[in-house]
């Protein structure tokens, strides 16, 4: 690679002008930071090993404290193999993991990324600086927890080479964006050999984020397409029909309108989908009333004849229930491919808005998703009837399903999520209510059919020998008359 240091001097008057203008000198900051960027871009040289396991702003960024670390104590390690689903494996994004020495692989990557991103955005390093610079006091208050261990100048420079490494791994991955992964550049190939997907699950962790405001900033500069992102690589993890190209949620809105706190807030908020809004007076009302019905198990439904099918969309607000005839019921579930990936992601969102439990507008679409499936699987049998009807797909078997979701259950009774599955459950107890008499036939009809069956084939074959029967005895009746 070329070094920038030794170029000719008419090089190198237009090379400094693409680090800093006239107008606008790169400060010591920038350049204490430029020349990080720069140094890791010219020394990394030898292949990069896989880490070793171990706008506006709006509600601050949360971790775990000592009101909500029993969820991460809960949550985690509940099979035993040592899992870990919220810290990341390869690179910090923000101050919680920042300067950790099993992630020092990814910090060098971070420096490539940022260096070209850059590159690519044709403006003055120290233009794109001032973008982030200009918002560091703001990015400081978004954190909920201290910052105090940074300088303003170190807390500037983590934010600007975070934020520029997460836009170039979208750019990365983004068509729109002219993203193609090969093995020809120093980025890719580092990429490829600690594993990409590694680094999109880490960029997801709940408490490895940083403030969307950053990221905003940059993309002022230059626009990347981050809705995209998550449509085709991210929220195809969740469902293969995901990012089908007839799917109409959202299409024309850019990412600044969902109005998200950083990119795991994002990927909520798009994978929910469009939630219906409650009033004030809704929220307060449904808070004070008691449970209108306990959902029951997929086999009872089943008996009371309630069909369940899945939704139009994978999307966690997409939960429907309706009945046209007297009986048969339909509940309406969101499709999931559950596997390891999507375990860490629904993990980390479900933590994040366990973070936020006490705003009135937080609809908990997550905890109320995880809530219902939890209900509906009281034996294994519920979790195969599942399965059959496409609700979930998964290499998991029936035993770790259940026993995934049964040790999510004891966090899905916030408020907030059973004011979200409150009208759910009222329309679920107007069926059963209204509909009680043809429930209790359609019931027996179920439990009983393979006695009505057995007792109809044999009314059925009794019919046919007694039809017999009385056929022969008709023909030997009418013998002796036609012989006379």
């Amino acid at each position: 690679m070329e070094d920038k240091r030794s170029i000719q001097p008419a090089a190198a008057m237009e090379f400094r002008s693409r680090v800093e203008t006239l107008t606008q000198p790169i400060g010591q900051s920038a350049k204490t930071c430029f020349e990080k960027m720069m140094s890791t871009k010219e020394t990394i040289v030898r292949a990069v090993q896989p880490t070793p396991r171990g706008v506006a702003v709006g509600a601050p960024i949360r971790f775990f404290d000592d009101r909500t670390g029993y969820i991460r104590d809960q949550l985690e390690n509940k099979d035993g193999t040592g899992r870990t689903f919220f810290r990341p494996k390869c690179v910090a994004i923000g101050p919680r993991f920042h300067g950790d020495k099993d992630l020092e692989r990814g910090e060098e990557i971070k420096h490539i990324a940022a260096w070209d991103f850059w590159e690519c955005s044709d403006q003055p390093f120290s233009a794109l600086y001032a973008q982030v610079e200009a918002v560091t006091g703001v990015t400081r208050a978004s954190y909920a927890c201290s910052t105090a261990s940074f300088s303003d100048e170190d807390f500037t420079a983590m934010m600007f080479v975070d934020g520029c490494f997460l836009l170039q791994l979208i750019v990365r991955h983004n068509i729109k964006d002219g993203g193609v992964l090969t093995d020809t550049d120093d980025l890719s190939s580092a990429l490829h050999q600690v594993g990409i997907a590694t680094f999109l699950e880490d960029i997801f962790v709940v408490e490895n984020q940083i403030p969307w405001l950053v990221l905003q900033a940059l993309m002022a500069v230059r626009p990347v397409q981050v809705i995209n992102f998550i449509d085709t690589r991210v929220a195809i993890w969740f469902d293969k029909q995901s990012a089908r190209p007839d799917h109409q949620h959202g299409i024309g809105r850019s990412a600044n309108d969902y109005g998200p706190i950083h990119l795991l807030d994002l990927l909520c908020k798009r994978q929910i989908g469009q939630a219906s809004t409650l009033t004030d007076e809704q929220i307060y009302t449904y808070g004070k009333l008691e449970v209108v019905v306990a959902l029951t198990s997929v086999t009872e439904l089943s008996e009371a004849g309630v069909n369940i099918c899945p939704s139009r969309t994978p999307r966690f607000a997409d939960v429907g229930f309706w009945w046209r005839w007297p009986v048969f019921g339909h509940l309406s579930l969101p499709p999931l491919i559950l596997r390891q990936r999507t375990m860490l992601l629904l993990l980390n969102m479900l933590a994040f808005e366990l973070f936020y439990w006490d705003k009135r507008d937080n609809r908990s679409n997550v905890a109320a998703y995880f809530g219902i499936l939890s209900t509906l699987m009281s034996t294994e049998e519920d979790v195969r009837q599942l399965r059959r009807k496409g609700i979930i797909q998964t290499t998991l078997s029936d035993k770790e399903v259940m026993k995934f979701f049964k040790n999510l259950e004891p966090h899905t009774y916030w408020n907030n999520a059973i004011i979200t599955t409150h009208l759910l459950r009222a329309t679920i107890n107007n069926f059963f209510k209204r509909q009680r008499v043809w429930i209790d036939v359609h019931r027996f009809v179920y439990n009983n059919f393979k006695f009505l069956f057995a007792i109809e084939s044999f009314l059925s074959v009794s019919l046919s020998i007694l039809k017999a029967i009385l056929s022969l005895q008709g023909s030997s009746n009418a013998g002796p008359v036609a012989g006379h």
